[in-house]
């Protein structure tokens, strides 16, 4: 008798998301680093933070920052696989339909799964987000301010990692739903291309000319707290619609 057919979709998923698709979205992060000074600020002050901790902790508050790591690492990888089929319904929704693509990231992802309330509807999810807190929260007892900063600039590295490798996986889904539209009927549908350049701007992954004098090769990528990387005098201006984006 033949495998059941939902059987071998769950082997699809089960190597696709817990083996191919991390490793991928990992190493596009970490190209993507490279070039990226906002991104490459937040890894070396992860990095920074990592090794001052073995002289600030003592050996339980050292166990809370081990356990919260290793919780943000399932829910990194939990994350991946939420973007990367957003990604995917944002690729054929975009090709198939008039929706149009502006902040289609923010939308299907960041207002989803760093957001409240609607983070609290992934449940899983959501509780290791609270023990992260709560486990940083008590790696963070008795410290003083200086070295609970310490403490802090890992947990704040951790979200903004996330946010990244979610943004990775979910271009990368996109991309891949382009790429299945091309190969079946590539003459008769064909996503525009005013929708893949917004949608590719809204990521970070290309500028404007106007982007590319001010940043020259820095990539443009609004973290997780949604402030601009703009200097003071040119936030003012608000070139860009920054204000708009809050």
């Amino acid at each position: 008798m033949p495998l059941h057919t939902n059987a071998i979709v769950y082997e699809i998923h089960k190597k696709l998301f817990n083996e191919v698709l991390p490793d991928l979205v990992y190493k596009s992060y970490h190209a993507d680093v490279k070039q990226n000074t906002q991104l490459l600020c937040v890894e070396m002050g992860y990095e920074l933070a990592e090794k001052l901790l073995p002289n600030i902790l003592n050996e339980q508050q050292a166990d809370c920052v081990a356990a919260a790591k290793c919780l943000s690492v399932e829910n990194e990888k939990w994350a991946i696989r939420f973007a990367y089929t957003r990604g995917m319904f944002a690729g054929f929704e975009q090709t198939f339909t008039p929706a149009n693509a502006e902040r289609v990231f923010q939308k299907r992802v960041r207002n989803q799964i760093m957001r409240m309330p609607n983070m609290q509807r992934y449940k899983k999810y959501y509780k290791r987000r609270e023990q992260i807190t709560d486990l940083f929260k008590a790696a963070r007892k008795d410290l003083s301010k200086t070295l609970a900063e310490q403490i802090k600039e890992i947990e704040f590295d951790i979200q903004e990692r996330l946010c990244a490798l979610a943004r990775h996986a979910f271009y990368i889904g996109y991309r891949y739903a382009l790429s299945i539209v091309d190969i079946v009927q590539p003459a008769r549908y064909c996503i525009t291309p005013r929708k893949l350049l917004i949608t590719e701007h809204d990521l970070g992954f290309t500028k404007t000319v106007e982007e590319r004098e001010l940043y020259g090769g820095s990539y443009i990528f609004q973290s997780l707290d949604n402030e601009s990387p703009l200097p003071d005098d040119l936030k003012k201006v608000d070139l860009f619609g920054w204000t708009d984006r809050k």
